[in-house]
């Protein structure tokens, strides 16, 4: 699945409004220049369009509703709960290259928190890269 904001209004240096677009890749078997996967590529099945549109939807508006009726604390640690290697040592790249490096956590903003070198860096998104 990818994100994609498509509109962001600021005020006073924080996100005020936004409109985001998702997309979910369910049937597609083939994704050139690009590093993605599909639902019919994870499980080797087909799935009806319609189908899988509407348990989306579904889905997506029972988090919804049980985000809103959350603390930030709770929903920071929800995310970092399903994180991949959060606390664990993992090698990562960035501007300045390959390194090893552990997730500390996230910022209220959305910066990704990472020990690197005896010394918390921030993220932004594309920032730093997962190396497999």
């Amino acid at each position: 699945m990818q994100v994609y904001s498509l509109k962001i209004k600021l005020s006073n240096g924080m996100v005020n409004k936004s409109i985001i677009g998702i997309g979910l890749n369910v049937n597609q078997q083939s994704f050139e220049g690009f590093n993605a996967t599909s639902l019919t590529l994870e499980s080797g099945q087909s799935f009806p369009l319609q189908e899988v549109l509407f348990s989306f939807i579904h889905s997506f508006n029972e988090q919804w509703l049980a985000f809103n009726n959350q603390t930030k604390q709770v929903v920071i640690n929800e995310y970092l709960s399903h994180l991949l290697n959060y606390q664990k040592i993992a090698k990562y790249m960035d501007k300045a290259g390959e390194f090893n490096g552990k997730i500390t956590g996230v910022t209220e903003a959305g910066q990704l928190q990472v020990l690197k070198e005896n010394q918390v860096n921030h993220y932004d998104i594309k920032g730093i890269q997962f190396i497999l």
